[in-house]
Order: structure tokens, then C-alpha cells, then sequence
């Protein structure tokens, strides 16, 4: 089924349409953006050029189809899934290239989620450009590719864990952040002013931080069947790994990018389906500011929306409201 290049009817856009129907927006508080200029080995939308611009025209030509079949709204959800999945791998290049064999190994449902997060979210940034800045974009853009990459990967070396596709995996935040480091280390992400610091951080990450990631598991009940959630046992290791990258200026947008990733789960979102477990007052304001806070909200919303774009639902409100009082830590 191919999607049409054409120019789309004079009509609103699906996907926006939605957005305003179920008010899928984050409610930002000001906060002071950083706008730094960014180089080109860090720039996501020169990286992964072809893809961004692909992800762009999928409202549009998705909207002309669902004028021209006369669809039904029940449908979109799986019609849409159906266009994508067919499409994807002719505009996935740029991805398979970056990231190989763990965006080769995804699943069908979890490449669907990953597009239509970025295309939520970058709809929306589009339409808020005064809030974010380019630098602040690229955070965040490299944090929705990236967030649920460990997803269903059996990575753990000391529990042996079998996670089988389609069940739920609570530790998946914990393997992506050692998908992104890795990939990060491995295309010279990272800044490194000398040897000596480039051994320390290479060998802390893979001596301690890494074994701490793996042995935070624990197993617990979840319904009738046992499943391995995260635990922050071992956050003095990871506290100190991050404030390692923080010692360089120029590592602080992998920083953010860490702590957007490996807390996205972490923080209060529903009242009805909270996460757990939650991550202390006292570590949000560690590792977060108003800042990294407003764009976790970003991530958040876009993060449930993508979920039920054709649904609605109370995630947005609970989302907010939940965010709303972790922004007054840093007031």
C-alpha cells in the first residue's frame, strides 16, 4: 500500500487534529532555555536527515488517504500502523546505519511507537519555537530515538534475564541507556580533552556503571507471572558517572540526553498507573533543573500520547499536574 506524495487536501491535518481533540499538548512553564550552537556530529536533523524528512510528510499524505478511502476513525490507528511498517525500511537507512543491530533487532510495535513519538513531538516543537531552542530540539530528539531502544533486549550479563516481545519490560530504560553510551562512545560523541579523563570515564563506565545498571534488577510479581523491574539501588554509582561527564562543558548535551532516557520512567505520571518505583525528591534535584524538568514533560506527554493518539485519555492532565509540582523543587 503505498502513501501518496501528493499535495494533501485543504484540510486540517489528522494527527493535529487529534493533538487538539484530546489537548495532547505539555503544559511548559517558562524556563531558560540553552541555545548553544550545535556541532555537526551531534546534529540530529543532519545525521538522520532523509528520516526527519519522511517523518514530516506522514501526517500529510497520511490525511490524503484517509480522504481519499473515507476510513473510518476506528481504523486509523491500524491502517496507519500498516502504512508505516510497509514504508519504513525504505527510509530507515540513516537509522540502520547509526545504530545497526539494535534498531535491526526492534520490533514491529516499538519502530510504530518510536515514529509517532518524534512526529508528536516534533509537531509540536515546530509550533513552539520561541519556547525551545535548536540545541534544546536536538536534546530531545536524540532522547525519543534512543528511549525505548533496549526494549525486549535480553542485554543483562549477570541476571540472564528472558524477556519475551509483547510482554511488559519495566527495566528497558536501564538497557537504553547503555545502547545510547555505547553508540555515543563508539561515534565519538563524547569530548575528551585529554587521555587521562578519556581512560577515567571509559573505565568507570564499564567497570562500575554498567555492573550497577545490571544489578539494580529486581524480580517482582506483576500479575500472574514474574517480571524484573529497575531499582535505584546503585544510584551513588550512577550520580557519580554523570557528574563525571558533567566535569566537561562540552559532554553536558549527552548529560541531559542520559538523564532524559534513564529517568523517563522514573518520575510521577498517573495517579491510576503510577511507575514505580519513583525516583526521591532529593535525586530529581541532583540530576534534573527546571529545565531537564520542562523537557522530561515534552518526553512524558508525547511518550503516552503516541500510545493513544486516536484514543484521548486522562494521561495529559495527570502528566502536567504531576510535573506542575516537581517544577516547584527548582522555583
Amino acid at each position: 500500500m503505498e502513501i501518496s506524495k501528493d499535495e494533501a487536501p485543504n484540510k486540517t491535518l489528522i494527527f493535529e487534529e487529534m493533538i487538539n481533540l484530546y489537548s495532547f499538548f505539555p503544559n511548559n512553564k517558562d524556563f531558560e532555555t540553552k541555545n548553544i550552537q550545535i556541532s555537526d556530529e551531534h546534529n540530529f536533523s543532519l545525521i538522520f536527515h532523509n528520516f526527519l524528512l519522511y517523518l514530516r510528510e506522514i501526517d500529510k499524505n497520511f490525511t490524503e488517504y484517509i480522504h481519499k478511502t473515507n476510513i473510518k476513525k476506528d481504523c486509523y490507528d491500524i491502517q496507519l500502523r500498516s502504512l508505516i511498517l510497509i514504508n519504513n525500511k525504505s527510509y530507515d537507512k540513516e537509522l540502520v546505519n547509526y545504530i545497526r543491530q539494535f534498531w535491526i533487532n526492534q520490533d514491529d510495535y516499538n519502530i510504530y511507537h518510536t515514529y509517532m513519538f518524534l512526529i508528536l513531538a516534533d509537531i509540536y516543537l515546530n509550533k513552539n519555537g520561541d519556547k525551545f531552542s535548536e540545541y534544546d530540539k536536538n536534546i530531545l530528539y536524540w532522547t525519543i530515538l534512543f528511549h525505548d531502544l533496549g526494549k525486549h533486549m535480553n542485554m543483562n550479563t549477570i541476571i540472564k534475564e528472558k524477556i519475551k516481545r509483547g510482554c511488559r519490560d519495566k527495566t528497558h530504560p536501564f538497557k537504553s541507556i547503555i545502547i545510547f553510551l555505547n553508540l555515543a562512545f563508539e561515534n565519538n560523541l563524547f569530548y575528551f580533552p585529554n587521555d587521562n579523563y578519556k581512560n577515567e570515564i571509559l573505565n568507570f563506565y564499564k567497570n562500575e556503571f554498567i555492573t550497577s545498571i545490571y544489578k539494580s534488577w529486581k524480580l517482582e510479581k506483576f500479575k500472574k507471572s514474574k517480571l524484573y523491574n529497575i531499582s535505584f539501588e546503585y544510584i551513588d554509582i550512577f550520580e557519580k558517572f554523570f557528574c563525571k561527564i558533567k566535569e566537561q562543558e562540552k559532554n553536558e548535551w549527552i548529560y541531559d540526553i542520559c538523564i532524559l532516557i534513564i529517568f523517563h520512567q522514573s518520575l510521577p505520571n498517573n495517579d491510576d498507573k503510577m511507575n514505580q518505583p519513583l525516583l526521591e525528591e532529593k535525586y530529581i534535584k541532583i540530576f534534573f533543573t527546571k529545565r531537564l524538568i520542562e523537557l522530561m514533560r515534552v518526553i512524558m506527554i508525547y511518550d503516552s500520547a503516541s500510545h493513544c493518539l486516536f484514543e484521548g485519555g486522562k494521561w495529559t492532565f495527570q502528566i502536567n499536574k504531576h510535573v506542575d509540582e516537581l517544577v516547584k523543587l527548582f522555583d
